[in-house]
């Protein structure tokens, strides 16, 4: 868990029973076909006109063409990729009735989360990502394929990934709000990472604190760190720890770091950075507070 602020590689997760053996075999040969062996026509064979939508319609706008002719391209593109690029792996096979969610892995080891619908012909790509909804009102942050989604507290602006000492794979789901003016990697920062385990609920949470606290205090963050906290964010099982004395930042700086657990083998990583003193301290605290108060999970 310490690699989710210090930063490190991706680790496995387990792959979560079907509802059945034949639906499993098709729904990996689906997901192996279109991310290891790609082919132009599986943007119609194998992907339903929502996932194609979804993923090719930045592409589409920028280029002038259909979203069609840019599926066909990227698969084109991709199968020239070396194969152990392409490798993928599946995790956490869910399956409820014509619908199944899944996690494809990589070569990177980065997780996404995918869903499919089963059609006459068999099982189709239809989306990517947990659609999440933040609660409350401002502007909402939802990366495209990501498990969480936020709202930007008032006065913040959206900050890229710049904020916070946050390193994960696969940096399209880190994002981050600052307050206009403050010192470099003051703010909150949000990444989505790989995890080891599931956890569940609270109790299955509690059941793993002492070791995911050791973790924490094992690796050289900050000067002081506080007790965890268990609490739930957003619906999902969450620990909180303060900080005092970051050890990567330039400045005196305290802060936050809040992990939240989601449905799938998967966590929201939240990093609150404050001054230890001074201009900034009070609203920089109440932001990161207003954060996790919106974050969602899925």
């Amino acid at each position: 868990m310490v690699c989710l602020v210090a930063g490190c590689g991706a680790s496995s997760s387990r792959q979560a029973a079907p509802t059945s053996s034949g639906d499993a075999t098709a729904i990996t040969a689906t997901l192996t076909a279109v991310f290891v062996h790609p082919e132009a026509s599986q943007c119609s064979t194998s992907m339903t006109g929502q996932y194609v939508s979804q993923f090719f319609s930045a592409d589409a706008a920028r280029s002038g063409t259909s979203v069609a002719r840019e599926c066909r391209l990227h698969q084109r593109e991709r199968a020239q990729l070396a194969q152990g690029y392409r490798l993928v792996s599946v995790h956490d096979l869910r399956v409820s009735g014509h619908r199944a969610r899944a996690i494809v892995r990589g070569a990177n080891g980065y997780p996404i989360d995918v869903s499919l619908v089963k059609g006459p012909s068999g099982w189709l790509l239809d989306a990517s990502g947990t659609p999440v909804r933040a609660p409350g009102h401002g502007q909402q942050v939802a990366p495209q394929g990501a498990l969480y989604a936020y709202r930007i507290p008032r006065g913040f602006v959206a900050a890229g990934t710049a904020v916070g000492p946050v390193t994960t794979t696969g940096a399209a789901f880190s994002t981050g709000v600052s307050l206009p003016g403050s010192r470099p990697g003051d703010g909150v920062a949000i990444a989505q990472s790989a995890a080891n385990s599931h956890v569940a609920d609270l109790a299955a949470l509690r059941s793993v604190l002492p070791r995911i606290d050791r973790e924490l205090r094992a690796a050289p963050i900050a000067r002081a760190i506080g007790r965890g906290v268990a609490r739930e964010v957003g619906g999902r099982p969450a620990v909180s720890w303060s900080l005092a004395g970051i050890k990567a930042a330039t400045a005196p700086t305290d802060g936050q770091a809040t992990f939240v657990f989601s449905s799938a083998s998967n966590v929201v990583v939240v990093n609150c950075r404050w001054p230890h003193a001074g201009a900034g301290r009070a609203a920089l605290r109440k932001g990161c507070d207003a954060v996790l108060a919106t974050l969602a999970v899925g």
